[in-house]
């Protein structure tokens, strides 16, 4: 797990807000024998807005045979890559759509909900349930894709190469006021997802949730601010209710929860992580705190606002103390509820 600000490297997008703008879809995407591509503009961008993944060419139709370009090597027309098709990588573009009704029609055609070779480019090995986790709920408080999946018999376990399953999606996805991520995580441990489950880095759900949670580059209103931290709080729970260890250190820095929330200048993650009981003086393999990390990323990046609302969050503990009082009164997730 190369812990280190900046170069932390998720194997997905990077955190933004994201919201979801309708797209017309086809009545039928399998009508044509799996030509759900047909429905995409030409330049696969047209209909994906505010942070939804980019459509390049790995999603794109197949090109004409003219589209070659001739090779400044050897002067011949060199055919490009083709690109990821068939039925399970309509499947895939389906959920990159958020588009159900499409989905369901694709399952019933035949497409494979647990692939694991049908995406492409950035999403290369994941599964449709992982993109569901990621993307699913954007604009919604349910996550319609994902249960939709979980029916018919996605498996909330399966990992990457790197050995991520959904829930660390889920985690990555974070919560924001118009999103389903409680539904989510609910939904995906009700189906038999292990939060205690150790990517190849070391790292476990909780890591990522420590980070990406709340995304500390969005303002919260202050009547807000208190909702998003319980919900925070009872995920975290959840986790721990279901047998993750949130002070478990990873294994290659030492590293727990809370030193990744500080590396990445999570004032929130930071703030909730001493909350639930992890130690801010607590050192990693290097014997350095939470608060000496901050401080060099300070000094090797500069200030900034979220940097130094994280070291207030390190230092103010009678606001530590204040959500600990609440932690202990928030339950753990339940199905259909909180």
């Amino acid at each position: 797990m190369p812990l280190r600000p900046r170069h932390f490297r998720w194997p997905a997008l990077l955190l933004t807000g994201l919201a979801l703008h309708a797209v017309a879809q086809a009545p039928d995407p399998v009508r044509r024998g799996g030509t759900y591509f047909s429905t995409q503009p030409a330049d696969g961008r047209q209909d994906l807005q505010h942070g939804w993944p980019a459509l390049g060419a790995e999603y794109a139709p197949p090109p004409q045979p003219d589209a070659a370009a001739p090779s400044a090597r050897t002067g011949r027309a060199t055919p490009p890559a083709a690109p990821v098709t068939g039925v399970n990588a309509d499947l895939v573009l389906a959920i990159l759509r958020n588009d159900i009704p499409g989905t369901q029609a694709l399952i019933q055609a035949g497409a494979n909900v647990n692939c694991t070779d049908c995406a492409a480019g950035q999403h290369a090995g994941q599964t449709p349930l992982m993109l569901a986790a990621r993307y699913g709920a954007v604009g919604s408080a349910q996550n319609h894709l994902l249960r939709l999946l979980l029916r018919h018999g996605a498996n909330p376990n399966a990992r990457t190469l790197a050995g991520y399953s959904a829930l660390f999606f889920a985690a990555q996805a974070g919560l924001r006021l118009d999103t389903g991520a409680i539904d989510t995580v609910t939904e995906l441990l009700h189906a038999g997802a292990d939060p205690a489950v150790a990517a190849l880095d070391g790292s476990t759900a909780i890591y990522w949730w420590a980070a990406s949670g709340i995304d500390p580059r969005e303002p919260l209103h202050p009547r807000s601010r208190e909702m998003i931290y319980r919900d925070f709080l009872a995920i975290a729970k959840s986790f721990h209710a279901r047998g993750a260890d949130l002070s478990q250190r990873e294994a290659r820095h030492g590293m727990t929860a809370l030193h990744v929330a500080a590396m990445h200048c999570n004032p929130h993650g930071v703030l909730l992580m001493q909350a639930i009981g992890i130690d801010a003086a607590t050192g990693d393999n290097r014997l350095l705190t939470p608060k000496e990390l901050v401080e060099r990323r300070i000094r090797d990046e500069g200030e900034s606002r979220t940097c130094h609302q994280t070291l207030e969050a390190l230092d103010n503990k009678a606001l530590v103390n204040h959500w600990k009082r609440i932690a202990f009164q928030v339950a753990p997730l339940v199905r259909n509820g909180r």
